[in-house]
């Protein structure tokens, strides 16, 4: 696969990943405003297979691009875990967990967009030196990505999937 044919994979699988947060956000949202418990129970359904998805993306991306690898393997090297309990009362914290959750999906969403339009950017630019920059932040970013994930699979009781890294046949792998 042509370095251009793989970013503009993991930009599509971005932007999936993307659109699955925005899901998960927008049901939780529904189901705070909501107490029909079957309706309820339809959207945590959706929540879990969209939180699923994520997973399934995220392993994916990791395969196809070695700097989001690499992210993954340094926050996974550190053992990144978060060092404190959100405590309260019941109501309280799910509550305050929803928000956080949100606020850490819609900081995901950010990065993952950011790192598309930088990607775009870079393919555009005839500046070896101004490309390396964008490379430099990409990056960061991806670690970023990598530290939220954590920080969201470790406060959310649902669960992601398997995250590790993903093995798929066929063409494909890293791209720098």
């Amino acid at each position: 696969m042509l370095h251009s044919e793989m970013v503009s994979c993991t930009c599509s699988l971005r932007i999936l990943m993307k659109a699955t947060l925005e899901s998960i956000n927008h049901y939780e949202q529904h189901m705070q405003e909501c107490d029909l418990e079957d309706l309820n129970e339809v959207w945590q359904y959706m929540i879990e297979n969209e939180k699923l998805h994520y997973g399934i993306l995220a392993k994916l991306i990791r395969e196809l691009d070695k700097d989001q690898s690499d992210a993954y393997e340094k926050i996974c090297a550190h053992g990144f875990t978060l060092s404190f309990k959100i405590q309260a009362s019941p109501l309280m914290v799910k509550k305050r967990r929803f928000i956080l959750l949100s606020y850490i999906r819609e900081d995901i969403m950010r990065e993952l967009s950011q790192m598309n339009c930088n990607e775009i950017i870079s393919m555009q630019i005839p500046l070896p030196a101004a490309v390396q920059v964008v490379k430099t932040i990409n990056r960061n970013k991806k670690e970023h990505i990598e530290q939220l994930t954590r920080i969201l699979t470790d406060l959310d009781t649902d669960s992601y999937g398997d995250l590790s890294a993903l093995y798929f046949e066929g063409e494909g792998g890293y791209y720098d």
